[in-house]
């Protein structure tokens, strides 16, 4: 797999253990053995805004409860934790138990203790999302794409179940070395995970087709399910949504947003580049 170190910021890569070790008091009442932590986020890319939390989750080996939420701690900085097994994350990605809530949070590039295992956490990830990407590339009746296209369809699949991720995107795409980098890291990543599932193959001239193991049978009914797990997981997990509403605006002008799912929709068609920075951005 694609080495992700060298898009995160050094300084959290190099306190990964201690990041660890100052959040065992959170969940010293869960099993000790067979912890795998997984940081996505702004903060690990050194994005991280005034205040900003340090998102985690906590996959479990041996874990009978519901999925949840916890608070921890690393020095001053706030961490929110989303604790669950490894099957409830396997089945969160393969048969969209939670509409996707803790399988797409590693769509973007992520951190984790335990390496070994990325490439199946990708492969979830993809397993939830390639179906849903499949039913976007539908709607041009092409019978090939290429490597960016189908990272293009991910994440427009992902901002029609969800369309205020828009602004966390925008927000990356800000900086426009930094974007580019993890839109690489992603497109092999996504891409490999992809093949891997047998969702689509090799077509000639460095593009693919889409295969019927991809294929949903009823495209927007699995749609709407998936969006109704989703929130449900959501309220769980967190307050009622608008708090979430509320950060997605805060995070990026609706104008960045829009040039941003624009963006993804030329990439789409040929006419244009993701990595495009937004002129006049907030910083």
């Amino acid at each position: 797999m694609n080495d992700v170190r060298p898009l995160f910021d050094p300084g959290f890569t190099e306190r990964l253990p201690q990041i660890t070790a100052a959040l065992a008091p959170a969940v010293s009442d869960l099993p000790p053995g067979g912890r795998h932590w997984v940081f996505y986020g702004s903060r690990p890319l050194g994005l991280a805004r005034q205040g900003s939390d340090l998102n985690a989750l906590l996959l479990l080996d041996d874990f009978r409860g519901a999925p949840h939420r916890r608070d921890g701690r690393w020095a001053t900085v706030p961490v929110t934790i989303h604790v669950l097994s490894r099957d409830q994350f396997t089945a969160d990605g393969h048969e969209r138990r939670y509409g996707g809530y803790f399988a797409l949070k590693l769509l973007a590039p992520f951190m984790s203790s335990r390496a070994s295992d990325d490439e199946l956490l990708s492969r979830t990830t993809a397993g939830f999302l390639g179906p849903f990407a499949e039913a976007v590339a539908d709607r041009w009746y092409r019978p090939a794409w290429s490597a960016d296209q189908l990272l293009a369809h991910a994440y427009l699949a992902f901002l029609d179940l969800h369309p205020d991720a828009t602004s966390y995107l925008a927000r990356l795409r800000r900086h426009a070395d930094l974007f580019g980098r993890a839109w690489r890291h992603q497109r092999e990543v996504y891409v490999a995970a992809l093949g891997a599932a047998g969702m689509v193959a090799p077509h000639g001239g460095n593009r693919w087709h889409y295969t019927d193991q991809a294929a949903l049978d009823d495209a927007p009914r699995e749609h709407a399910r998936a969006t109704a797990r989703f929130w449900a997981a959501g309220t769980t997990c967190h307050d009622f949504p608008d708090e979430y509403f509320t950060k997605s605006d805060v995070y990026a002008s609706r104008a960045e947003q829009t040039a941003t799912r624009q963006a993804l929709l030329d990439m789409v068609t040929g006419e244009g580049r993701v990595v495009e920075p937004v002129a006049g951005h907030r910083a």
